[in-house]
């Protein structure tokens, strides 16, 4: 059996942390004042559901990996979004706590910062007295 991504990783625990940080996300993007979208846990929900969603079942059945936790989605999710997004908290003055730790957590496994060092609002350029709607009017 090959390990997968959408059998295994959505253990109790793991859907608990991902409610978390979904959560936190949620709270930063309305207080920016922006709409809310993408929520994880319905398609957690319809995983573990498959029953009632058989158009899910390809992920769960098909789909194989990461192997390694030195890996492009983790990369790419704590990198890209999670430092963004952790940016974004800051700048509004909120804090992230369970994202931030696992931001940590996954920069220790893979010897990177995530946090300073990924897709933050002052590495593309925006600085540090921007408010968050200067920003946005910028763009």
């Amino acid at each position: 059996n090959q390990y997968s991504l959408f059998k295994y990783a959505f253990t109790p625990s793991a859907v608990h942390c991902i409610g978390k940080i979904a959560a936190e996300r949620k709270a930063v993007i309305e207080a920016a004042g922006l709409p809310f979208h993408g929520d994880p846990m319905g398609t957690i929900h319809k995983i573990h559901h498959l029953d009632e969603h058989p158009e899910f079942r390809a992920f769960y059945e098909y789909m194989d990996g990461p192997y390694a936790l030195d890996h492009r989605y983790l990369h790419e999710d704590c990198g890209c979004g999670g430092a963004f997004a952790l940016s974004v908290a800051r700048r509004l003055g909120m804090e992230m706590p369970v994202l931030e730790a696992f931001l940590g957590v996954a920069g220790a496994i893979n010897d990177r910062d995530y946090i300073h060092g990924g897709r933050t609002l002052e590495n593309l350029g925006f600085a540090a007295e921007m408010t968050l709607p200067e920003i946005i009017a910028a763009l």
